[in-house]
């Protein structure tokens, strides 16, 4: 193997900081979650799982005595329990899920709990993709496979649930922006997108990106910016 081989080796595996690729890639797919996200709850079982982590939050039990109009419908969420609550009778697990963010509503005048449960899926596909690209750089792999088994895992995960019960967001989405007073919505998580993108490209090709800690800080401010709009999220 040449010398020259060798260095061109060793630049594609340093031309893009792979420590921060990671970040970048859960970042790049929060993103895009932000553009899809619904707006909506869609069915009782997502009401049910985010009404257990609401009272799980607020009155330390995880009971969903608002659904107990459902009670003896087929496919009911819940079912009576011997201390005489309604509660669910699936995946009672994944409400922990869903209390640190809707918890983290609480503290917050200008949002209601619906708004951050639903961007739950949004943190785990970021998380779970940030973990993925980390493990493959861990195990020594260039900067190519990485990115491909990264954006494979990130796009095809946008189809799924995470949760077992929140619908893929790539298939709500066509319902979710029909009215075109609510594109003005958009705008953050478009900007965020772009930056993420951006950052990515300019890494990429071994130029200066911007900084970890500002990027996060930039996308809080969007994502609370989008969280805010009016009218966006419904019961």
């Amino acid at each position: 193997m040449t010398n020259n081989h060798l260095n061109l080796k060793l630049n594609i595996r340093t031309q893009m900081p792979l420590k921060n690729f990671p970040f970048w890639a859960g970042m790049l797919f929060f993103a895009i979650y932000l553009l899809v996200l619904p707006s909506s709850v869609s069915s009782v079982d997502e009401l049910a799982l985010l009404t257990a982590a609401d009272n799980m939050v607020q009155h330390h039990r995880a009971d969903i005595n608002l659904l107990a109009w459902s009670a003896g419908q087929k496919n009911a969420p819940g079912a009576w329990s011997d201390d005489g609550t309604f509660r669910l009778t699936f995946g009672k697990w994944l409400i922990w899920l869903y209390v640190p963010l809707m918890g983290l509503a609480h503290l917050s005048p200008g949002l209601n709990p619906l708004q951050l449960g639903l961007l739950t899926n949004g943190v785990l596909l970021a998380v779970i993709t940030a973990l993925i690209a980390w493990a493959l750089i861990r195990r020594g792999l260039l900067p190519r496979p990485v990115l491909t088994s990264t954006l494979l895992f990130g796009g095809l995960a946008l189809f799924f649930k995470f949760d077992g019960e929140t619908p893929p967001p790539l298939w709500l989405h066509p319902t979710d922006f029909g009215l075109p007073v609510q594109l003005y919505l958009l705008l953050p998580p478009a900007i965020l997108l772009l930056a993420v993108v951006g950052n990515l490209y300019f890494g990429w090709r071994g130029q200066k990106t911007m900084p970890v800690w500002l990027m996060s800080l930039l996308a809080v401010w969007l994502t609370g910016q989008f969280l805010f709009g009016a009218g966006h999220f419904s019961a």
